[in-house]
């Protein structure tokens, strides 16, 4: 207890000693920063007079260079106030003509005006050749290590000169160089000319062969890929923080590379500020990297998981499209159910969206009575397809969209055809509210979808309108309420939501520059209200939340989704240029490279569905032919993709018939929930002769990886393999001899998991085969008399009376239903069952913790979820069955589907009920401190000793405890933090040979409370 009071005065006053003067607490908000940022290593940086250069460097415990950028004041550029930055292991600069862009013309209103670049600016006579740029200064703060420089620009406008001054403040953050640029907002014209946003211009000296290429969910960061001239491999990056910015527009350049020279990323631009004034002042992070590794470059994700990221890694997702009956929709989750499938969450889709006069608040009755049109059904169709599925545990996720300011259409009746008699007669909505609405700076509204499309098949064809845009923020208050009616008392029973919203850098019908308006007037503003709008309407409707697919080029970036959205589905973007075709063309024509999907986003969220809707993956036609779902399969099992349908109920028409339905399900389940819940460690690209390639080994070899071979393993013991070539590939998994058609795959794991569709040994014809232990057995013979490992054997043939007469059972699905005891058949729009016995009893129940049971002020949300066990030991999901409910409600409460939230300091214990005599009990505790990871040695010579630890939330002050065994007294060892403050790095100098130390990680929150980690004892060699 000394010790810990000791470290904690220590900690404490050290805090106050380094503190600015009128510091305030922070909330714990995401950012944008490279993984390079986490390298390992010592930094330093120093003005080298003979070069006229500052250097950063990262060296490693031997003293030898990782990485070193160069800043060379003495350049022309730089000297006219144009970045120029240089990287010197491998000669490439990775900015050579970039920083803040220059707005030279009044604009209009609702424009941008002509922004010219910083290398145009100062060198082009077209926009003034009197323009002269002036580095005025340039200093370097050792003790921030932070490289300043200051920069004045004076451009003469119509004989009348214009100032204006900017600086660039530099640091090193591992492999990574982030560069603070702003404007100085009090050397300005504040009526036409000034600073309008940050770019980063060309890069050169990229040597020959040099490729640009975007990774899929990381689409708005190109990573430049070439070889140095020793032969090293490495790629280059460069972004925006865009939570810490404030601009207002995202210009973009087409990715590229020419001769020696890359350019393409996504900058920033200025629209008009809070004021109405025509430029904001500038505030933009930018990072820029040199790495060995592509992953190095692209963003890590800066968040806690999402506290349903358990609950949906075992879950399939289906979703009933706009136009369906109710009664429909229910009979298609009833056989659903009965047919096996138990793991699902399923999408509403037009409730609140088709079509938008139909959007909440225009049509909901008062409490009690439910939200329904009469539209699909009666009030009771409705209660009784939202009871089916939580009858089944199934998550139930209405359609809700985001633009809620529809005016509506007056006085209109809308029929559409198959729809029960009696539509409801449309009136205005009631709630429509003009001064809530996003405007232009003119003043004028802006517009978001043409509601024309939508009603294209109705008799309201062509009498579609342009629809209001209403802020997210706003958004989020106003449906916090309607949501809480939804889910809560007297509502009916959800298990989440799917809101209209894009995973990407904000439209620019999202941001209102116009003074008074309640809408964002940055990006950076946009994308914290949308995550606090997101998280309260997941809190209201007390499940998983669903959104868009992303497939928007430039913008797409699944950082702003991850571990907030609980599932998208999901659409490879494909194209940079509108030359190569729309964005959201079909995806089977860019690369398969799913290592930042599988290592970095799988790990915040895991409900990820799909590939995009069925027509955005390879133009299918309805029902989904089996040649292109082989694809389907394949492609989303490379990315750990939850398996995802399409329905209109349970009708002759669906998208997908049962035999589809129950192929694609008990397929491809097990690999995916297995690929979710424990993403890859190690995915490899195999070169056609046996060997397996990394992503920077395939890409450096010109490997085709559009249609790659790929083998996928993680820590469990699960391999994967899966064949995009247009080649048979003969291989092992796991010991199992394969051969795998195009479109083929095989996955196995320890437990006895075993899925493939590849060719039977047996046969030499494909076959789709899969077990799970506990769970099912299931055959396709697709087409072919044909069994696998003796199944279905005696489930053959198929019992009288179980499908129509004269079925073939080569085109039937046969399913053994571990869980129900029955056997499971279908062929086209046609299912049948028959028990093999007595239905398993459940005899108990255990709840699962995702991540952590304890809490801090930094994160405060877990997930919990509720497993029953049957008497032969297999398992089922119940979360959404169980009664949740929490023995301490001011410490923490709990939502029906195992969403625990932190309320109050103390201990609090979680129930869950599923019936008399099953129930189980967890306990989470809720503290204000930080939660310290584990401290991790780094590097350990007699020269220096790195060490390493993470905290749960940002810790503006971190530091390493150093006690020597056996040697009185205490030194504070100040840590250098990541740039948001997570993880923190302690470089040891001056330790004694052969001595042993005992280091004790510590850090301090923003709201002022300390911590201690786990000691750990190292002796220095």
């Amino acid at each position: 207890m000394k010790f810990l009071a000791l470290a904690a005065t220590l900690v404490a006053s050290a805090l106050v000693a380094t503190a600015p003067a009128g510091a305030q607490s922070s909330v714990d908000l995401p950012h944008l920063f490279p993984a390079a940022a986490r390298a390992t290593g010592i930094s330093a940086v120093r003005w080298v007079p003979a070069q006229s250069a500052y250097l950063f460097s990262l060296r490693d415990a031997s003293g030898a260079v990782v990485v070193e950028y160069r800043l060379p004041i003495g350049h022309p550029h730089l000297q006219r106030g144009v970045l120029r930055v240089e990287e010197t292991t491998t000669g490439v600069a990775p900015i050579d003509a970039g920083g803040l862009s220059y707005r030279t013309a009044n604009p209009p209103a609702a424009a941008l005006g002509a922004l010219i670049s910083p290398y145009d600016l100062a060198y082009s006579a077209q926009h003034d050749p009197l323009h002269t740029g002036t580095l005025l200064s340039h200093s370097l703060d050792a003790a921030a290590r932070t490289v300043t420089l200051h920069v004045r620009d004076s451009y003469l406008s119509g004989g009348t000169p214009v100032v204006c001054e900017k600086r660039y403040a530099l640091r090193l953050f591992g492999r990574a160089l982030r560069i603070e640029a702003s404007s100085d907002e009090t050397v300005r014209d504040l009526a036409a000319f000034n600073h309008a946003g940050f770019v980063f211009g060309d890069g050169t000296a990229l040597p020959a062969g040099g490729v640009a290429l975007h990774v899929p969910y990381a689409d708005m960061i190109p990573v430049f890929v070439a070889s140095a001239p020793s032969g090293q491999r490495f790629a280059v990056a460069r972004f925006l923080d865009w939570y810490a910015s404030n601009a207002s527009e995202t210009p973009s350049v087409v990715p590229s590379v020419t001769g020696s020279s890359f350019r393409g990323e996504t900058g920033s631009a200025y629209y008009r500020d809070g004021t109405n004034r025509l430029v904001a002042p500038i505030r933009e992070t930018a990072w820029v990297v040199v790495a060995p590794r592509i992953l190095d470059t692209l963003p890590v994700i800066d968040r806690p998981r999402s506290e349903y990221r358990l609950l949906c890694a075992e879950r399939d997702v289906s979703q009933n499209g706009p136009g369906n009956r109710y009664d429909k929709a229910r009979d298609w989750v009833v056989r659903a159910r009965g047919c096996g499938i138990d793991d699902m969450q399923h999408i509403k889709w037009d409730w609140h969206k088709w079509p938008f006069n139909l959007n909440d608040p225009d049509y909901l009755p008062a409490l009690p009575a439910p939200p329904f049109g009469t539209i699909w059904g009666t009030a009771s169709d409705w209660l009784a397809f939202a009871q089916a599925n939580a009858d089944g545990g199934w998550g139930l996720a209405p359609y809700l969209a985001a633009n809620m300011m529809d005016p509506g259409y007056p006085n209109l009746v809308l029929q559409v055809p198959g729809s029960v008699p009696g539509s409801i007669v449309l009136g205005a909505n009631p709630a429509y509210d003009q001064s809530l609405c996003t405007r232009d700076a003119n003043g004028a509204l802006k517009k978001g979808w043409d509601t024309n499309l939508n009603l294209a098949n109705t008799n309201l064809a062509g009498q579609g309108h342009l629809v209001d845009v209403q802020a997210p923020h706003t958004f989020a208050a106003k449906f916090a309420s309607i949501a809480q009616g939804i889910a809560g008392p007297g509502g009916f029973l959800v298990g989440g939501a799917h809101v209209d919203a894009q995973t990407d850098v904000p439209a620019w019908i999202e941001i209102d520059q116009v003074r008074g308006s309640p809408a964002s007037k940055t990006i950076a503003q946009n994308l914290v209200w949308r995550e606090v709008a997101f998280q309260t309407l997941k809190d209201a409707m007390q499940g998983p939340l669903h959104g868009e697919n992303s497939h928007w080029r430039y913008r797409a970036f699944e950082s702003f989704a991850a571990g907030v959205l609980d599932g998208t589905s999901r659409k490879i973007p494909i194209h940079w240029s509108p030359a190569q075709g729309p964005p959201d063309a079909t995806n089977r024509d860019y690369l398969v490279v799913p290592d930042y999907e599988l290592g970095v986003v799988l790990r915040q969220s895991a409900a990820w569905f799909g590939m995009g809707w069925e027509y955005h993956f390879a133009g299918s036609a309805y029902p989904v032919p089996q040649s292109w779902s082989d694809g389907w399969h394949t492609t989303l099992l490379s990315y750990g993709h939850a398996p995802y349908f399409s329905t209109n109920g349970d009708v002759t028409n669906n998208y997908w018939n049962w035999r589809d339905t129950l192929r694609s399900h008990f397929l491809a389940h097990g690999l995916s929930a297995a690929l979710r819940r424990d993403p890859p460690h190690e995915v490899r690209y195999e070169d056609g002769t046996g060997v397996e390639r990394t992503l920077d080994e395939a890409v450096a070899a010109g490997m085709d990886l559009v249609r790659p071979r790929l083998v996928l393993r993680n820590a469990s013991g699960l391999e994967v393999k899966l064949n995009h070539s247009l080649t048979t590939w003969s291989t092992a998994v796991r010991g199992t001899v394969v051969a795998l058609p195009t479109d083929g795959f095989a996955g196995s794991s320890p437990s006895g998991l075993f899925a493939m569709s590849a060719l039977n040994p047996s046969s030499g014809q494909r076959v789709d085969y899969a077990f799970e232990p506990g769970v099912s057995e299931m055959l396709d013979p697709r087409g072919v008399a044909q069994s696998f490992n003796g199944f279905p054997g005696a489930l053959l043939p198929i019992p009288p009376g179980v499908l129509p007469a004269g079925t073939s059972v080569a085109q039937v699905v046969v399913v053994r239903d571990l869980r129900r005891n029955q056997a499971v058949y279908a062929n086209g729009f046609s299912t049948g069952t028959s028990s093999l016995g007595a239905v398993p009893s459940l005899v108990a129940l255990r709840i699962d913790a995702d991540d952590t049971s304890t809490l801090s002020l930094g994160r405060l949300r877990i997930g919990l979820r509720a497993i029953a066990v049957d008497q032969n030991g297999a398992e089922r999901d119940v979360t959404g069955i169980v009664q949740w409910s929490s023995a301490h409600p001011s410490v923490a409460s709990v939502g029906r589907q195992g969403a625990v939230r932190a309320l109050g300091l103390g201990r609090a214990t979680i129930h869950a009920v599923l019936a008399p005599g099953l129930a189980a009990q967890h306990v989470v505790f809720v503290d204000a401190n930080p939660q310290l990871g584990a401290l991790d040695i780094e590097a350990l010579s007699s020269r220096v000793v790195v060490a390493a630890f993470s905290t749960d939330s940002h810790c503006p002050l971190a530091a390493l405890l150093v006690e020597e065994v056996g040697v009185p007294g205490l030194t504070l060892d100040l840590a250098s933090p990541d740039p948001v403050g997570k993880l923190h790095r302690s470089a040891l100098l001056g330790l004694r040979r052969g001595a042993t130390y005992r280091l004790t990680p510590a850090a301090l929150n923003a709201f002022g409370l300390a911590a201690l980690g786990t000691p750990l004892v190292v002796t220095v060699p």
